[in-house]
Parts: structure tokens; C-alpha cells; sequence
């Protein structure tokens, strides 16, 4: 009997998790982040570390090193030379992917008004 009740017990805890998530995305953005402030503060110690955690891994993500080649030459040239420098340092995948992007970098040697040598354009390039 006592097996029994801990099953139903998870089983409303679930229907009840799936019927708060289904409120919580319907929220304006300014009651979700109130919602998880409250969280925040009724939370303990445990709970404040998995969230560490959680959320460390999200916001470190390498979201560059996921994206298909065409988006990431994409929105690699929005940038301008000294911005690709930095991005070069940033770890040895971007500096990889930031390198291996000839029309990217051509593009900002342009827009810093440098002549590009039409003999350059070649897709092995690494600058």
C-alpha cells in the first residue's frame, strides 16, 4: 500500500509540474523573471548550487563552434578587424574558424578601406 501511494504521490507531482510549466510559458517576460526571483529566494543551499550549475553550463556554452559554417562566416562578418583579432584570442575553435574565413576577413580589410589583392580570394587562405 505504501508503494502505492508514493506512486501516486509522484504522479500528481508530475501533472502538477507539467501544469505550472504550461503556465509559466504563457508569462510576460517581466512575470517569469519575478516568478524565478521568488524561487530564488525560498530556495536553499542546494537548490542556489544546482542552479549554479545549471546555468553556468548554459552561459558559457560555445555557441559559435554548434553553428553550420554558412552562419558563422555569416555573423563573423558584422565584425570589424580589430573585433576578429579579439575573437582570435578568445579560444584555439574560434581562432580556427575566424582564420579559416578568408571572405570574412577580406571583408573587413575592405571595410577598413584596405585593397585586397583579387588574387587572395582563395578559400584555403588562412590570414
Amino acid at each position: 500500500m505504501e508503494g502505492q501511494d508514493l506512486g501516486n504521490s509522484v504522479l500528481e507531482f508530475e501533472e502538477w509540474l507539467e501544469s505550472v510549466m504550461e503556465y509559466y510559458s504563457n508569462l510576460t517576460d517581466v512575470k517569469r523573471n519575478f516568478t524565478i526571483d521568488c524561487i530564488i529566494a525560498c530556495s536553499g543551499s542546494s537548490q542556489l548550487s544546482h542552479l549554479f550549475t545549471k546555468t553556468s553550463i548554459l552561459l558559457y556554452r560555445d555557441f559559435i563552434k554548434l553553428l553550420p559554417a554558412e552562419l558563422k562566416e555569416h555573423l563573423l562578418s558584422f565584425l570589424d578587424g580589430e573585433s576578429l583579432l579579439a575573437c582570435c584570442g578568445v579560444s584555439k575553435t574560434w581562432n580556427n574558424i575566424i582564420s579559416s574565413s578568408s571572405r570574412v576577413w577580406q571583408q573587413a580589410c575592405r571595410s577598413s578601406n584596405f585593397i585586397v589583392d583579387k588574387n587572395l580570394d582563395n578559400g584555403d587562405a588562412r590570414y
